[in-house]
């Protein structure tokens, strides 16, 4: 008899066994009876393999929960957003424009702080403060992250430090061409 044969007769036979213990029970004996080699560790009870289950999910719940403890952001008190030294404040600059999501005001603040305040570098804080100096504005929950979707879904910030936050071209392009402008600036 060829081995693929056994394989087929030991496959078609375990295969119409619906309970996996007694498979397992058949799969024991035949291991203790014909191999030359010893059994493997002994599979561990299911009590064991939940716990360990348990013990990794609770790891895995520790591990998110410290990443989502990130610094929060603080105002940069040394940043001055008004008209002193230069041509806009803030406030006049963000109001020429119609921002439709915090991408948008992301790439306003930083292109602010970039064009017009020659602020470098630009980091999470700095664009924090932007978000406090503008009354009624949400400031978003993971601004980080907010500045991070911006450079990936828009390619308008470069966020590979988000210590040294920079306008792109494309970013540049955007807000001096295509970005929807207040009312009073269309009219």
């Amino acid at each position: 008899m060829e081995e693929l044969d056994v394989m087929r007769i030991i496959d078609e036979n375990l295969s119409k066994i619906q309970d996996t213990d007694v498979k397992n029970r058949i799969l024991h004996w035949a291991w203790q009876k014909f191999s030359t080699e010893p059994i493997p560790d002994e599979i561990e009870s299911k009590e064991e393999v939940k716990e360990e289950r348990r013990r990794k999910k609770s790891t895995k719940k520790k591990s998110r929960q410290l990443k989502t403890k990130a610094k929060r952001p603080s105002i940069v008190g040394d940043l001055d957003l008004s008209k002193k030294g230069s041509k806009l404040s803030l406030k006049e600059f963000y109001a020429q424009y119609a921002p439709k999501s915090n991408l948008e005001r992301n790439l306003i603040f930083c292109y602010y702080l970039q064009n017009i305040k020659k602020q470098s570098p630009i980091t999470v804080d700095h664009v924090y403060t932007c978000y406090r100096d503008i009354s009624k504005l949400k400031i978003p929950v993971a601004l980080s992250q907010s500045l991070i979707d911006t450079a990936g879904l828009k390619g308008w910030l470069d966020t590979g430090s988000l210590e040294d936050i920079s306008v792109t071209v494309h970013g540049i392009n955007y807000i001096e061409h295509d970005m929807q402008k207040a009312e009073s600036e269309t009219t």
